[in-house]
């Protein structure tokens, strides 16, 4: 039997309470029954041995009415009592895991950094700073590349003090690492740990991760932490979703492929309350689909580029409209410049003159432009989401004063202002067919609002740190979250529900783009990677890696043919997505890892803030000069 057997000690002890009041050898006498009935192995003495007040603390817990196992038992173990021992286990286990057969390496080393960073929580907590320096001097640098941004928190934490402030530790400590392993591996991994006694670090799997044990493990991927149990999110993924269009709204987003389900097609409407298109509108949406190219491999798309001088440190954002006409940065000095980029000064009628005169605000603040822009001044702090509406006739900002606001597009002025988050709002986005919109905040939730209500229809929770980024479903029935903490989440807007959960990367998410035929997400971030995700079954497709900087955006083209993705290392890369999705589908084998890299677009010295395709399929994007 393994040394965390799941077998009951509760009625060992009550069996024992008389024997408790005539001799005070109750160790030896729990040691024997044990010994005797095969639990604990030849080891047995030496649990007690390492700490002579575990007993007194599993019969104080017994006393309260706890249910005592040998599982749980682990964490009454004191690591308190041999500080040292932290680093001694650890790096036991650290040289057990180089040596293991390539066959089960790789299984060995997703467990590491979990054991690893409470193990130097153990320190911290037990205020041994000095030794929890030392340790995380001598273990951290294998881990800096993927996990950079979780060491430089944990750096900053020195006593137990700082351990309630933090809180990335009180995540850490309040939820568990998923790990899967196959069960050979998990056998040995066990064997290794009760052979040599390392009850520290036999504990710390027991009280802060999960591991799944499954049978043949290809590859194992990390798994951030994402708040809920492992039968929680089992209960998540169960969520009835249909992510098929509506002919209604598909007749004028998406050209029908013979390939696709009709009868999944008819059966779905959206279950929200749309608003009717414009007369106007639908023409434009028609003709617009009528000249769209179709893209592919040995089709590229044509890519326009548009850099911003001189704003570098105050540029925070940029958005371009779906049909290449209009431009809108947001900056740090809480205002928006508005570009019209096909020159068509009739958008711009009503800025007359008159306008100008009527704005009495100090001049040397406010400077106007006759070359093509407008500033929109209304935000009292930087201003960072941006969002054009179906027609442009309307434009949605947010803000690091915890507002969004509305703009009229013709008379340049702010329409309506949306109070209800008390904390920065990083991103906004319209509804595919406008009136609704979609806010993501620092205050952790994602809340969706209707353009004639102040107040937000919905408040959906469940990230546990800032939501950076938002995306609507093509159908209008959901949308899908990314967050710093490393996870994206897919909504029911009509119940508020969480329906997926897609966790897998290592850093924070920036973007997430749903595909334009619904069924597939594409999510990138901090950790310089892009990972495909099958909507429905929450299963990672392929991960993409080439860019050597954060990625700030990136899109499907509107035939979900190529996704374009724009970095912060002043790239912007196109990638076959097609082909990536079919390979998946065609071969039954999750180890695919299949490259997808059809063309890298290098620009001079212009980190990319946005990527958008057009409705003709036209690559914009939209960056700053780094001098």
């Amino acid at each position: 039997r393994t040394i965390i057997e799941n077998i009951s000690l509760t009625w060992i002890f009550k069996g024992l309470s008389l024997l408790t009041m005539e001799t005070e050898n109750v160790s030896e006498s729990v040691l024997k029954y044990l010994n005797d009935k095969g639990y604990l192995g030849n080891k047995a003495k030496d649990l007690f041995a390492d700490d002579p007040t575990l007993l007194d603390k599993i019969q104080q817990a017994i006393q309260k009415g706890e249910d005592i196992t040998t599982t749980n038992s682990l964490q009454f173990y004191n690591a308190e009592f041999a500080p040292d021992r932290y680093l001694t286990s650890y790096d036991a286990l650290h040289r057990w895991v180089e040596g293991a057969l390539d066959k089960y390496r790789f299984e060995f080393l997703s467990i590491l950094y979990p054991i690893f960073v409470h193990c130097y929580l153990g320190l911290v907590s037990s205020e041994n700073s000095i030794s929890a320096d030392k340790f995380m001097k001598l273990y951290s640098e294998e881990f800096e590349e993927r996990h950079g941004n979780d060491l430089i928190s944990l750096k900053s934490v020195f006593t137990a003090e700082h351990m309630k402030e933090n809180n990335f530790v009180t995540t850490l400590k309040e939820n568990k690492f998923l790990v899967t392993m196959s069960p050979y591996s998990w056998d040995l991994l066990l064997y290794f740990l009760q052979e040599n006694r390392y009850m520290l670090i036999l504990g710390i799997i027991n009280r802060y991760i999960h591991v799944e044990v499954k049978e043949n493990v290809k590859e194992v991927h990390f798994q951030p932490i994402t708040g809920e149990t492992q039968s929680t999110l089992e209960n998540i993924h169960r969520y009835p979703i249909s992510t098929a269009i509506s002919p209604s709204m598909r007749k004028y987003f998406l050209k029908i492929n013979p390939d696709d389900d009709q009868m999944e097609i008819e059966r779905n409407d959206s279950k929200v309350p749309l608003p009717e298109i414009d007369d106007r509108v639908k023409e434009i949406l028609e003709d617009d689909l009528s000249k769209q190219i179709n893209l592919n491999e040995d089709s590229l798309p044509s890519a326009c580029l548009y850099t911003f001088f001189n704003s570098s440190e105050e540029l925070n954002n940029i958005n371009i409209s779906n049909d290449g006409a209009l431009a809108a940065g947001s900056f740090s000095d809480s205002s928006i410049k508005v570009w019209d980029l096909r020159k068509d000064h009739n958008n711009w009628k009503n800025y007359n003159d008159n306008y100008i005169e009527s704005d009495d605000r100090d001049r040397q603040y406010r400077t106007y432009s006759n070359e093509g822009f407008s500033e929109l001044i209304g935000h009292s702090g930087p201003v960072y989401g941006l969002s054009f509406s179906l027609n442009n006739r309307h434009l949605l900002s947010s803000s690091q004063d915890g507002t969004v606001r509305l703009w009229d597009m013709a008379t340049k002025s702010n329409v309506v202002c949306y109070m209800g988050h008390n904390y920065p709002v990083w991103d906004v986005q319209f509804s595919p067919l406008d009136f609704y919109f979609a806010t993501a905040s620092h205050d952790k939730t994602t809340r969706i609002w209707s353009t004639n209500n102040t107040s937000p229809l919905r408040i959906l929770v469940g990230h546990l740190s800032d939501v950076n980024c938002v995306n609507w479903h093509p159908n209008c029935n959901y949308v899908v979250s990314g967050s710093s903490d490393r996870c994206a989440r897919f909504w029911d807007v009509t119940t508020g529900n969480c329906c997926r959960v897609y966790s897998g990367h290592f850093d924070s998410i920036r973007t997430v783009k749903i595909s334009p035929d619904g069924k597939y997400l594409a999510s990138a971030g901090d950790d310089k990677s892009i990972i495909l995700w099958d909507i429905n079954s929450a299963q990672r497709i392929a991960t993409l890696n080439g860019h050597t900087k954060s990625i700030w955006s990136i899109d499907f083209s509107k035939d979900s043919n190529i996704l374009a993705s724009g970095s912060d290392d002043g790239t912007i890369r196109l990638w076959d997505s097609r082909m990536l999705l079919s390979s998946v589908a065609d071969e039954d084998d999750e180890s695919i890892k299949p490259r997808g890299l059809l063309s890298t677009l290098v620009t001079k010295n212009t980190p990319v803030y946005t990527v958008n395709f057009t409705r003709r399929n036209l690559l914009t994007a939209g960056g700053t000069f780094s001098d």
